[in-house]
């Protein structure tokens, strides 16, 4: 195989960040298997690192300026020189570019194209590849970044981990409430768990016959605590892990999201993993829209459509029991190629491709210019003029 090829990995946090943090995880764990020389290198996490020689915290705060995060930035980052750099998330690639040090420059979509459609033009001249959560960026990726071909642009397999011996699914009878689950952080942001309540009142107005499991925790768990007091129909489970979590997830006939943006998600994967069938907002260029539609078409309801959702669960699940077992054998099929083995596989093979490449992207400079808006610090920064992280 040759010497390892060294790659630096860059990202905002290590921890907290669902399905990112796991992502990261199997790089900690897998990219020296698959013939790579892995760093690591963390923005502004607050927490401690693992205790592990190639990882680096610069713990930057809301307090420092542009310039000062773009100097000490420059200075470990001048250790891998040469390496490719994978920018995740690509918070602020333009801005930090200069200093990279890279030998080649790619950025790593985590999130959908609602969150990165508005700065990744931005990117122009800065990047030699482009990997993503969902194959759907791809047309996004071209449209923002023309000089981004086919050859430059890698969705791999998102993994996952089911049991070797998968759990048996509940077996569900015509008349028995129909259960519904949500598994994730319980946020009103990205994942929009507000929306949680007005779904029960419009299962309620449908007909439905249900049960709710929500699966997670987050600051917005307390808020539907309080406003779904004294309804019999929904169970907040907490976290649960391992044998726990997957037992869980089989014993759901559909699971359901609520997110405006979205690259993922992994627990759309995972519940398909057992049969679980998906019900996701058409929010465009995810997972979830790449899936929802092959195996549960009327499940791929409208964005925010809490009544479409109540339906479409009204519809599927009055079919005849043949065409459930049909969609969830489907789902099942398409993610079989999902494991922690074919994404190492898919990411290490893009990475070497671009190593080999010629280079397209703007070469670091040893003193990028720093202007007066450089010593804002960071905080002001990213409330009131964000562009500048987005510029060199």
């Amino acid at each position: 195989m040759g010497a390892p090829l060294p790659v630096v990995h860059v990202y905002q946090t290590l921890q907290e960040q669902g399905g990112v943090e796991t992502l990261l995880s199997i790089h900690r764990e897998l990219d020296e298997a698959a013939g790579l020389a892995p760093q690591f290198r963390v923005l502004f996490e607050r927490k401690p690192p693992p205790v592990d020689s190639r990882y680096h915290n610069w713990n930057f705060r809301w307090y420092h300026p542009l310039a000062i995060i773009r100097r000490d930035f420059g200075r470990v980052m001048a250790r891998t020189g040469g390496a490719v750099v994978i920018h995740h998330n690509c918070w602020g690639t333009p801005f930090l570019a200069a200093a990279d040090a890279s030998g080649r420059r790619l950025v790593f979509l985590h999130g959908g194209e609602h969150h990165f459609k508005e700065f990744l033009a931005a990117h122009r001249g800065y990047v030699d590849g482009v990997l993503s959560i969902s194959p759907l960026a791809a047309g996004a990726v071209s449209r923002c970044l023309p000089e981004i071909d086919g050859e430059r642009f890698c969705a791999p397999a998102a993994p996952i981990n089911p049991p070797a011996v998968l759990p048996a699914r509940r077996p569900w009878r015509e008349g028995e409430p129909i259960v519904m689950g949500y598994a994730g952080r319980f946020w009103h942001g990205m994942k929009r768990v507000d929306r949680v309540v007005p779904l029960v009142a419009a299962l309620r107005a449908a007909g439905v016959k249900f049960r709710l499991e929500l699966l997670g925790d987050g600051p917005y768990r307390r808020v539907l605590e309080r406003r779904l007091a004294g309804c019999n129909e929904v169970t907040f489970c907490g976290w649960r892990t391992q044998d726990d979590y997957w037992r869980t997830l089989a014993g759901w006939d559909g699971i359901c999201f609520f997110s405006d943006s979205e690259g993922g998600p992994l627990t759309l994967l995972e519940a398909m993993a057992v049969g679980t069938l998906p019900f996701f907002p058409r929010i465009g260029g995810s997972l979830g829209d790449f899936y929802t539609p092959q195996v549960n078409e009327p499940g791929y309801y409208p964005a925010g459509d809490v009544g479409a959702l109540a339906r479409a669960v009204r519809r599927v699940f009055t079919q005849d029991r043949a065409a459930i077992e049909a969609r969830r054998a489907r789902a099942q099929e398409l993610v079989r190629r999902h494991t922690f083995e074919a994404y190492e596989r898919d990411f290490a093979g893009f990475v070497r491709r671009i190593a080999a490449l010629p280079r397209q992207s703007r070469e670091p400079v040893a003193a990028p210019p720093t202007r007066l808006a450089h010593w804002l610090p960071l905080g002001f920064v990213t409330r009131v003029c964000l562009g500048l992280v987005r510029k060199p």
